[in-house]
């Protein structure tokens, strides 16, 4: 068998695609994924559709989407999370966590747009705090330059208690579990894992309504908005998802049962390349 998985959003080619050097590359991968690949899948049915492999001559090769599980378990939802998030802070334990995963700098030879949109999120995070004190922001991902710049005008607007830039945490389920909402306003992605991930810790999720609906398992954790709506409609939006409580445990057992849990996703894997387990 020889399989070609999409994983990136064509959006992500578009930012590739800076030079003519690359514009071949790309070109050159496509003609040799029609002609040498005996399937053809990808990290969504939407990543796939956005590159056209529903249309001739890829459709006869395509096969269902093939997602990227994980260990659902790892991110059960943790009671003493919030707990122990909030002494890290020195925060009291009643605060509201809004939380945003995603690199926030992109490396100096990156020329592309970076589809996690900090600076959209960093923009409601400051909206956020300025509807009442017991809101607190949390930003994990690696940080860059622009990370540092972020930091320097929330310092200087005096938000380092309510705002914070973590850069890279190996921590991510515990963030989950301590958080109220997760923020994931992306511009595009192949799927968006993190919310998948949210999910599976029972954490309310407020997102890009142009992100594959693919990732949305459990439909009453997640309140979309339009990239292009008011920074103030997305706070509307974070205030009312994090007013409507439910007991997160629940939510762990419906992810396992998804094509998202690692074992699952082991069984279609070993299917794709006719392996019998």
């Amino acid at each position: 068998q020889r399989i070609a998985h999409v994983h990136n959003s064509l959006n992500f080619v578009t930012n590739y695609i800076t030079n003519p050097l690359r514009w071949f590359s790309f070109k050159v991968g496509r003609l040799l994924t029609a002609k040498l690949a005996t399937k053809i899948t990808g990290t969504s049915e939407a990543v796939m559709n956005e590159y056209g492999y529903d249309r001739k001559p890829y459709k006869e090769k395509r096969v269902p989407a093939t997602y990227c599980g994980f260990k659902v378990e790892k991110f059960s939802y943790n009671e003493l999370a919030k707990e122990v998030i909030s002494k890290e802070f020195n925060w009291d334990y009643g605060v509201k966590i809004v939380l945003f995963v995603g690199r926030i700098g992109t490396q100096t030879n990156d020329t592309g747009v970076n589809e996690k949109n900090p600076v959209f999120a960093l923009n409601i995070a400051e909206e956020l705090v300025k509807r009442g004190d017991e809101w607190k922001i949390i930003l994990a991902g690696f940080k860059g330059e622009l990370g540092d710049a972020m930091e320097e005008k929330i310092n200087n607007a005096g938000l380092t208690n309510q705002i914070k830039l973590l850069g890279l945490r190996k921590d991510i389920p515990l963030l989950m579990s301590a958080a109220d909402v997760l923020l994931f306003p992306s511009l595009w992605e192949g799927l968006g894992m993190v919310a998948v991930e949210a999910q599976a810790a029972g954490l309310k999720v407020v997102a890009a309504d142009n992100l594959p609906d693919e990732a949305f398992i459990i439909k009453e954790l997640v309140k979309k908005k339009s990239i292009l709506s008011p920074v103030a409609d997305w706070v509307d939006a974070i205030i009312q998802s994090a007013s409507n409580h439910t007991d997160r445990k629940q939510y762990e057992r419906k992810i396992s049962e998804s094509l998202f849990s690692i074992n699952n996703s082991v069984q279609g894997l070993a299917k794709l390349y006719n392996i019998s387990l």
